[in-house]
């Protein structure tokens, strides 16, 4: 029994500027450019125009499982390169104040715990940060680099050697995955 090739497209909007080279697509809009990578033996992918065409031989559910998940990384790309990501952050502290400040990529966390030393959380490029009181607000095209610059921001202040249920001080997100337009 021989089993029939599948395929499937993905139409990207006719105002983007679309690249494929190398099994890297790139999608660059208004508010940016994002570059993925997407390579798999079982899955042939192709751009003709403006739409994706995804080839497969569906032997089980792990290539359907991984076409969507591609489906939906598309859809996130085209969503940040025309609208943006917006993730948000608040500073908790309960005693001592503390100071945050941006500068050379890096977010300075400065008193944290009352310790003489700023902890340092390092952003990825392409990442917008705004600091706004004691929040601080992500944005970006790139929903992947927003919520690991969300996660390297947490872990940061994450709290040693002393009693969580005391001490619940840190920076935490409050909501991720916000569209930047529509506010």
């Amino acid at each position: 029994m021989v089993k029939e090739i599948k395929k499937e497209e993905y139409t990207i909007p006719g105002n983007l500027k679309t690249s494929f080279v190398n099994n890297i697509l790139s999608i660059q809009g208004s508010e940016g450019m994002v570059t993925k990578r997407f390579f798999h033996t079982r899955i042939i992918m192709t751009l003709e125009g403006n739409k994706i065409i995804i080839s497969y031989l569906p032997v089980n559910r792990k290539i359907f499982a991984i076409v969507n998940c591609w489906k939906m990384h598309f859809n996130n790309m085209v969503l940040g390169v025309t609208k943006g990501w917006k993730y948000r952050m608040k500073m908790v502290y309960a005693h001592f104040p503390v100071k945050l400040t941006f500068k050379d990529d890096s977010l300075h966390i400065d008193n944290f715990l009352g310790e003489k030393s700023p902890r340092i959380a390092h952003i990825p490029a392409g990442v917008k940060v705004r600091i706004e009181d004691n929040s601080i607000i992500l944005e970006g095209p790139d929903i992947e680099k927003i919520g690991m610059a969300a996660s390297v921001i947490e872990k940061t202040t994450k709290i040693k050697r002393y009693d969580p249920r005391v001490f619940q001080d840190g920076i935490y997100i409050i909501s991720k995955g916000e569209y930047i337009q529509g506010d």
